[in-house]
């Protein structure tokens, strides 16, 4: 992509989502509607798949936790495939474990907008080995950026957690820029 269609991709104002969903139960129903279907990244062109299995991890307690609240949450949710599809990659990394099932570990990242806010859902792919099994969507989190919460120090935890380098990642000053724009979006707001 271009740097034109990759600010398209990015306008935090236009990031709305296409399902409405508050509740866990209505995040769950409205995922039919992609639930085991190719979804493809328009920036990478990597397929993956939201298996039932990866939905039930997304909407447990522990993986809640890690949004910034739960309707939030949801909303990431329900229009998962939306958020992938149009998201940036931000970095790969080996799994942690060394699994040899894995060919690689993707963080992504994408605004949108939910209770009168920007979010940006970080959306974590399991990219299979074998070239046969589809690729996973394995969790989504939604995080709130703002004066409280920067942009900087989040992104640099994010990649540091994975133990990324954000000077030597080529997407990481993307994955800034992104983050940034969702923090202005909010202070904008604020105003």
């Amino acid at each position: 992509m271009n740097q034109e269609e990759l600010d398209k991709e990015w306008d935090v104002s236009a990031a709305l989502p296409i399902r409405r969903a508050r509740t866990f139960d209505q995040a769950r129903a409205v995922s039919q509607e992609f639930r085991g279907r190719d979804l493809v990244n328009r920036a990478t062109g990597l397929a993956a798949r939201v298996s039932n299995n990866s939905l039930g991890k997304m909407l447990h307690e522990k993986a809640v936790g890690k949004s910034e609240s739960p309707a939030a949450h949801a909303m990431a949710v329900a229009n998962l495939d939306g958020l992938y599809e149009r998201a940036a990659l931000g970095w790969s990394k080996p799994d942690v474990r060394g699994d040899a099932n894995f060919a690689a570990i993707h963080r992504f990242f994408a605004p949108f907008l939910a209770e009168g806010r920007a979010y940006l859902a970080k959306i974590t792919v399991l990219e299979m080995a074998d070239g046969v099994t589809p690729n996973r969507i394995y969790s989504v989190e939604s995080v709130g950026l703002n004066e409280k919460s920067p942009s900087a120090p989040w992104v640099a935890a994010s990649a540091d957690a994975d133990g990324i380098s954000l000077t030597s990642t080529r997407s990481a000053g993307d994955i800034l820029s992104l983050a940034q724009k969702v923090q202005d979006y909010n202070a904008e707001r604020r105003r």
